[in-house]
């Protein structure tokens, strides 16, 4: 017998997993060197650099070609690469990278390779990568310089660059002759592209030539499309950018016909940029053809140029020429809390809270925007108040409401006043001052001083009781907390005044009142009776008492109460009530017999009014029945 027997063979396909290299020293080459570690990894590998301090590469630029990689520094606070400008930092072609945590400083673009991109340097064309797209966050560049994009150049595929600063970059035009552009970037995208919270600060193109391409922070020489894929810039600051060319301080796009451009601009904010011989400092579009709508605001930007306005500028969205700009923006960069460099901005600079339809969560710092945002890269975080009683929160300019108590028994309300900012980018603590107790209230404990973020102190305020009826005022105090235009106590740069509109009502008694006027030890009798009339002008103590006037005057008739018809016909009677008169009751009465002491009652009336200082009523028998009707006002205490 044959037997034959078979063994299953299974041919298992292992996946491929992404790795993640260290880097974790700073040498220019060996192991565990950066350019090591990006030379051993795959595509769709990590290169993680834990190494701090300064990189230094003596060997050449470090070339990413063909392998999608994520480069990931310790934060550009803590790791610098440089050249000493001998040559470019990274060469990336035909590769979807992404790159984070660095600082680039004194890189060189290569003038044998076209001249790109101080510090990176993308193409994307000679592979035909169109469609990659180059990550840069959270990154540095510092004084960088090449003919093309000083710090960056992207050409072909996307950028998408955040919460990266640029500083101190230059384009200087190429070596042999040929024009440059874009002293910080250049960028010729395929692909939409998009630069969110990034800063953009005395970079220069200084090629000084009329026809250099110019673009003192950014040039986006397009790409060869009817209707390019659009750039858009987000919230994003550029202060003291220099043309020489006098192209555009700022951006400037469209190098020929050929190549289009489309700028979509947002929320951003413009200060001091320079374009020596150009009508406009911050923009300009194609040289050799019509402006067009390839420039486009998206609203929210903030201009120190007048001349943008009618150009690349919304009237309606934007704010331009703005004379208090520039001294409300500072002109030194500094960390503000952040890691990577910003330009911070005063209180009640022009650049506040004039962001429109705000998509971006934080600033390049990270701190929480406004839900109407500042302009630019940088939210001003100020102390934020918080007031409330007894844990029930008080808007501003709310109503506190004390109720009614009696003249003898003062009412005290204990309000809580917090800083209720969290972030630790605030510009200080929360500083309260200038309390303001109104007549009627006394106001002890005002913790007048600085409170840290989370921190929160009381105060108290009292209804005194020391003068009878309605107490309705307003305390008001100051504090510097976020700026609000509708309640600063001045259009800039002052503490907000905030209010709280008490009410009250302090109850009074018929006898009080009588030893107020005519003084103490006064009784129901004599002079001070109940229906005495001292000043003989017919009006008894009692009803002076509930109508709040003063028993020693002699008054004209019809003062305190009115009387007339309506409409329709019925007599009506109106009564200004003494609101602390609680203690006795008003009743408007009506009569067919004035001489009848028992035809006398309110049965046949309608009360149209009756609150704590008024009482209206009409008689329910019209004149036109032919009847005498007569009306009148009782008092009486209980």
């Amino acid at each position: 017998m044959k037997i034959t027997c078979f063994l299953p063979l299974f041919l298992g396909l292992a996946a491929a997993h992404a790795a993640t290299l260290n880097v974790t020293t700073t040498a220019d080459s060996g192991a565990g060197s950066l350019r090591a570690q990006i030379a051993a990894a795959a595509g769709g590998d990590t290169v993680a650099i834990t190494a701090t301090g300064t990189i230094t590469l003596t060997t050449g630029e470090i070339a990413v070609t063909g392998k999608n990689l994520i480069v990931a520094g310790p934060g550009a606070n803590s790791l610098t690469i440089t050249t000493n400008a001998t040559t470019r930092a990274f060469k990336i072609v035909n590769a979807q990278c992404t790159i984070s945590g660095l600082t680039f400083n004194n890189c060189r673009g290569l003038p044998g390779d076209v001249d790109t991109g101080g510090a990176i340097a993308v193409d994307n064309f000679t592979s035909g990568g169109g469609t990659n797209v180059t990550t840069i966050t959270d990154c540095t560049f510092t004084n960088n310089q090449s003919g093309w994009g000083g710090a960056v150049d992207v050409f072909n595929g996307g950028l998408v660059l955040a919460r990266s600063t640029f500083a101190g970059n230059s384009c200087n035009g190429l070596a042999f002759g040929t024009n440059g552009g874009g002293g910080a970037l250049s960028l010729g995208p395929t692909v939409a592209s998009t630069i969110t919270n990034c800063t953009f600060s005395g970079n220069s193109q200084n090629g000084a030539a009329v026809g250099q391409p110019g673009g003192g922070a950014i040039y986006n020489y397009g790409a060869g499309f009817a209707n390019p894929p659009a750039v858009t810039t987000e919230h994003c600051t550029f202060v003291g950018n220099v043309d020489a060319a006098g192209a555009a301080g700022a951006i400037r796009g469209n190098y020929t016909a050929s190549y289009h451009t489309a700028a979509r601009l947002k929320n951003c904010l413009f200060v001091n940029n320079q374009a020596p011989v150009s009508l406009l400092k911050n923009f300009a579009g194609n040289p050799t053809g019509a402006l067009t709508a390839s420039y486009a605001s998206l609203g929210g930007n903030v201009t120190d140029e007048a001349a943008t306005s009618a150009t690349f500028m919304s009237t309606n969205a934007d704010k331009f020429s703005n004379a208090a700009l520039a001294p409300s923006v500072s002109s030194t960069l500094a960390l503000n809390g952040g890691v990577i460099a910003t330009h911070a901005i005063t209180r009640g600079s022009p650049a506040q809270r004039t962001g429109v339809s705000n998509t971006v969560a934080t600033d390049q710092r990270g701190a929480p925007r406004h839900a109407t945002p500042d302009a630019g890269a940088f939210e001003l975080i100020e102390p934020e108040i918080s007031v409330s009683v007894a844990a029930t929160p008080l808007a501003e300019g709310g109503a506190l409401a004390f109720g009614s108590t009696p003249f003898s028994a003062p009412l005290v309300k204990t309000i809580t006043i917090t800083n209720a900012q969290t972030s630790v980018l605030t510009t200080g603590p929360l500083t309260l001052a200038g309390v303001s107790a109104p007549a009627g209230y006394a106001v002890s404990s005002f913790p007048a001083g600085p409170l840290a973020n989370g921190q929160s102190a009381t105060f108290t305020i009292t209804l005194t009781a020391a003068a009878t009826g309605l107490s309705n005022s307003a305390l008001t105090f100051t504090g510097n907390d976020s700026f609000n235009p509708t309640i600063a106590s001045a259009a800039s740069g002052s503490p907000n005044q905030h209010t709280l509109n008490l009410t009250g009502l302090v109850t009074d008694t018929a006898d009080h009142w009588r030893t107020q006027n005519f003084g103490p030890g006064a009784t129901n009798s004599g002079n001070a009776a109940d229906d005495a009339n001292p000043a003989g002008d017919g009006l008894v103590n009692l009803l002076k008492y509930s109508l709040g006037l003063n028993p020693l005057v002699a008054y004209p008739p019809g003062t305190a109460t009115a009387s007339g018809f309506d409409s329709a016909g019925h007599l009506t009677m109106t009564v200004a009530k003494n609101p602390a008169a609680t203690d006795v009751h008003l009743a408007i009465e009506v009569a067919g017999d004035l001489a009848s002491p028992t035809a006398w009652s309110s049965a046949n009336t309608t009360i149209d009014q009756d609150t704590a200082t008024s009482l209206k009523a009409h008689d329910n028998t019209p004149l036109s029945s032919g009847q005498n009707r007569f009306i009148r006002l009782k008092v009486t205490r209980p």
